[in-house]
């Protein structure tokens, strides 16, 4: 699919909230790439991740990429039975159409990447 760079821009800053705020409660980074000579990918950033309790909740070196974040997105916009609270889904839906992640706060990338990488909320 070909998406803009405005778009991926999007799915970048949710990923960089949920890496550096949203996720650390129950995920650790073991690998975060964002992009090399002082230039961001938007088409390739990742980050691998393990479970920061321990209890095997998800696999180690798990890769969260822009494919987990569009996942993520897509499942909590078009799914209304995907348990989230209805404020942080009309908040996600909101900044989704306006293509607008200053809307996305720490909590909404968590959610986004509990969904795309876990198919549902399971932690907080």
């Amino acid at each position: 699919m070909n998406r803009s760079d405005e778009r991926k821009e999007f799915f970048f800053d949710i990923f960089v909230t949920a890496l550096e705020g949203g996720i650390d409660y129950w995920a650790c980074a073991s690998e975060y790439y964002l992009g090399k000579d002082r230039e961001y990918d938007l088409d390739g950033f990742y980050a691998l991740v393990s479970d920061s309790e321990e209890d095997d909740t998800f696999p180690d070196n798990s890769r969260i990429d822009i494919n987990v974040i569009v996942k993520g997105l897509n499942k909590i916009i078009n799914d209304d039975t995907v348990k989230i609270n209805s404020e942080i889904r009309r908040t996600i839906r909101q900044a989704s159409i306006a293509n607008d992640a200053g809307l996305i706060d720490a909590d909404a990338a968590d959610c986004i990447i509990q969904v795309g990488l876990l198919g549902e909320l399971v932690f907080g």
